[in-house]
């Protein structure tokens, strides 16, 4: 028994071990752009090691590359059942999808993702793509909706539905008043709320038409071909006179009424010579005079917000705000309170709540001033939550997390753990350039060299962010870059092992290029150089394509050539990439 256990255990190992080498040879042939083939050695992969994720998700990106979006996506959820906590899957799954066309469940399948894995980058730009995509793809056929209906909610339509008396006890539910601001943002949506009779009776007066739900007499039904007789026509009585209309008298100003506006005015008055005390015992004897005009207790909260009084300010604009609610008051008065009131949440940094009430003045009437101390109030926010969220000793945690989650080959939970590292203390390096090893380990190239960048952005005297640029650069087969890389490093120390090393590494890889011919060859070299920005730059400058030519015609020009510091450099990075052959 024990030696069919030692067996099976043999079998094991040499299954895995096979699996490995398929998985390498479809990683080259994916290298090489040769998908069809990189199919097929995955798949002999898997025939070695079903449960091994990571070979679903290679054979998953592979159909995607040939266009086979269905089977992509069968291989999608095929790595999702076997690893739930890893984003890859959901990303594989979003690309799969979003080459179907089904941008929907794409943008469903990403947002999985980020719940996995919240700070993957990948993830979260493609969220910002199929975004994009169902914005152009919604937005040929919203824009007939936003043509029919858009002209209903323009202007100062609430004031239109607050004199009407069917659709005034509407404006009491704040409810329903939020969902009229949301469709004079995007009237397509109006279709979707048809079936409420509110919204029915406000088209209605917005229209200014009736709105009945009374059935209408039934038409009679014509039982012969025989046309009716034409009626003779009437003889047109001549019409009265219009009778003139009768002005309303307007309501008499009481005299309260008027000593209450005399004392706003001594109030003003006080209030503008910076003489707050005495300027509130006015505006306090108007409200005592007129307690009906809630522009008083907005005069009370404007003493109380310059004396710093923030709660009794805010309790002030509640008091003027349950006002004009019961009276009907102008809704930019409501509005203007609500405005006071973010305004008193952001003095004492209570933005959340700030938020809240620029939102309800915005629902009452939406005006630049009150749109941009939002958003100022977000950004505020923002920067609270990100300086509240800093911490050197849980970044120290969370980094040492990392490392023992990458010394034990938990690549995706390091990433994690030094995210959140970089999250509580953006400004060390060693972070980054952590990170940037693991991303290097997952062979998420780009994205290890955007964290090494970072890293030497903050500390370019940091030498480790230069070796692991160039380990990136290596692999990613930038031999010219590479080259460059290792030698910065070199400039900060000269005797560093690792960069002496590493550029040892990269000539021989340069000469291996050199020395390999036929179709494979130039394949590669093409590959390189149209996927590298800095080497496009050269071939299309107009002075280098006229040095190649005349190399082209007769080799031993490269000497005259090479004594041009400019032209020799961009030589050497043309020989570094396989683009010129010197063997």
């Amino acid at each position: 028994r024990a030696t069919h256990a030692r067996g099976c255990v043999f079998t094991q190992r040499m299954d895995k071990e096979a699996a490995n080498k398929e998985k390498d040879l479809g990683n080259k042939a994916v290298a090489a752009g040769d998908f069809a083939k990189a199919v097929e050695h995955y798949t002999a992969a898997i025939g070695h090691d079903a449960t091994n994720h990571i070979l679903y998700s290679n054979r998953s990106a592979a159909y995607s590359n040939l266009k086979d979006y269905q089977k992509a996506l069968d291989d999608a959820n095929k790595t999702i059942e076997l690893k739930k906590d890893w984003g890859k899957g959901y990303s594989r799954k979003g690309a799969a999808l979003h080459g179907l066309g089904q941008l929907n469940e794409a943008y469903e399948a990403y947002s999985e993702g980020l719940e996995v894995e919240p700070g993957n980058e990948q993830l979260q730009q493609a969220v910002a793509e199929v975004e994009a995509d169902l914005v152009r793809t919604n937005k040929g056929q919203a824009s007939q909706l936003n043509e029919m209906f858009g002209n209903l909610f323009k202007g100062d339509f609430l004031t239109k539905l607050r004199m009407n008396e069917s659709t005034r006890d509407y404006l009491n539910d704040p409810a329903f008043v939020n969902l009229l601001m949301s469709l004079q943002q995007n009237p397509s949506s109006i279709t979707s709320h048809l079936q409420d009779p509110r919204i029915a009776n406000v088209m209605g007066v917005l229209l200014g038409v009736t709105m009945s739900n009374k059935p209408q007499p039934a038409q009679p039904t014509a039982t012969t071909s025989t046309p009716a007789p034409t009626p003779a026509p009437k003889k047109e009585e001549p019409k009265p006179e219009p009778t003139p209309k009768k002005e309303e008298p307007k309501p008499e100003v009481t005299s309260e009424k008027k000593q209450a506006l005399a004392e706003k005015e001594k109030g003003n008055t006080a209030y503008k010579a910076k003489q707050f005390d005495t300027a509130l015992e006015h505006y306090k004897q108007a409200i005592a005079l007129d307690p009906e005009d809630m522009t008083y207790q907005l005069n009370v909260a404007a003493v109380h917000f310059e004396q710093k009084k923030y709660a009794e300010a805010i309790k002030a604009c509640e008091e003027a705000i349950e006002i004009g609610r019961r009276v009907y008051a102008d809704y930019k008065l409501i509005a203007r309170a609500f405005t006071r009131i973010g305004n008193s949440h952001v003095r004492t940094e209570n933005y959340e709540a700030a938020i809240k009430a620029f939102n309800a003045a915005l629902t009452e009437d939406r005006n630049s001033e009150t749109v941009q101390a939002l958003r100022r109030a977000e950004q505020l926010k923002a920067a609270k939550d990100k300086a509240d969220y800093f911490s050197p000793e849980k970044s120290l945690e969370a980094k040492n997390a990392g490392n023992e989650a990458f010394r034990t080959g938990d690549f995706p939970g390091a990433i994690k753990h030094y995210s959140e590292a970089i999250e509580r203390n953006p400004k060390d390096p060693v972070l980054y350039s952590n990170r940037a090893a693991t991303y290097m380990k997952l062979g998420e190239y780009p994205l290890g060299l955007k964290d090494c960048d970072k890293c030497i952005e903050i500390d370019p005297k940091f030498v480790k962010g230069y070796t692991r640029k160039g380990h990136i650069q290596y692999f990613m087969k930038q031999y010219h870059k590479c080259l460059e890389t290792y030698d910065q490093g070199l400039k900060l120390e000269p005797e560093n092992p690792e960069l002496i090393e590493g550029i040892q590494r990269t000539l021989a890889a340069i000469n291996a290029r050199q020395s390999a011919t036929g179709a494979e060859a130039e394949k590669e070299a093409a590959a390189t150089a149209a996927h590298d920005p800095e080497l496009q730059d050269i071939l299309k400058d107009p002075v280098m394509r006229r040095v190649l030519d005349e190399l082209g015609r007769d080799p031993r020009a490269a000497q005259g050539y090479l004594r041009d510091p400019v032209i020799a450099a961009k030589l050497q990075k043309l020989i570094a990439a396989g683009i010129i052959k010197t063997k």
